[in-house]
């Protein structure tokens, strides 16, 4: 979790520092990118939340206890401080700071909106994170059920090969990696074919 948000807050910073007023597209690659980078790297370690409203999301659906999620917002927050330290530490001459690659309130722009605004947004983030996973019946999202369809078409004919299922139990029951097995299963994979890991807090 540090490692990624440091990676998310350096780069982010970084990007909308260095990318201009016009940079709409820059800063939006590079935060992608970086997330999607780190949870390849590190969501099989920690689940790849690198974000307090992701962590308070899987906190209240029981999916990871309270000291799990106390760790996660320590070590998120305080590498993000660090990233900026970082960016601001290594600022060319001609740049004094890092003020313009913060992410502040635009002018104009209330407390209040600016709250909204990020609580709508953020609302939109975990939902989509949320949605990958598995459903209240035990039975794998329309999003996982996809991504194993994918694994399985781009295999057909492949001689030797073999899926890995992971994700550990999360608030609705069995363990994710078990419904990824069975819906392998039914798609004609040989159970032989499929290796298991109930632990992972990632699910792939």
């Amino acid at each position: 979790e540090a490692v990624g948000a440091f990676a998310l807050s350096f780069i982010g910073v970084g990007a909308i520092l260095y990318g201009g007023p016009n940079s709409l597209v820059t800063v939006a690659l590079a935060h992608g990118f970086v997330t999607a980078v780190m949870v390849c790297a590190a969501g099989h370690i920690s689940g790849g939340h690198f974000n307090p409203a992701v962590t308070f999301g899987f906190l209240v659906t029981k999916r990871i206890p309270t000291y799990e999620a106390v760790g996660y917002w320590v070590a998120q927050l305080g590498a993000a401080v660090l990233g900026a330290l970082a960016v601001r530490a290594t600022l060319p001459d001609n740049v004094p700071n890092i003020n313009p690659g913060l992410t502040v309130l635009a002018p104009g722009v209330s407390w209040v909106s600016g709250f909204v605004i990020e609580f709508i947004l953020t609302f939109f983030l975990v939902f989509v994170i949320f949605g990958v996973a598995v459903q209240e019946d035990g039975t794998p999202s329309g999003s996982l059920r996809r991504r194993c369809e994918k694994a399985v078409n781009i295999n057909r004919g492949v001689a030797v090969h073999y899926f890995l299922a992971t994700g550990g139990v999360g608030r609705h029951g069995p363990a994710e990696a078990i419904v990824i097995r069975a819906f392998l299963m039914g798609q004609g994979t040989p159970s032989d074919k499929i290796l298991i890991d109930d632990k992972s807090r990632d699910t792939l």
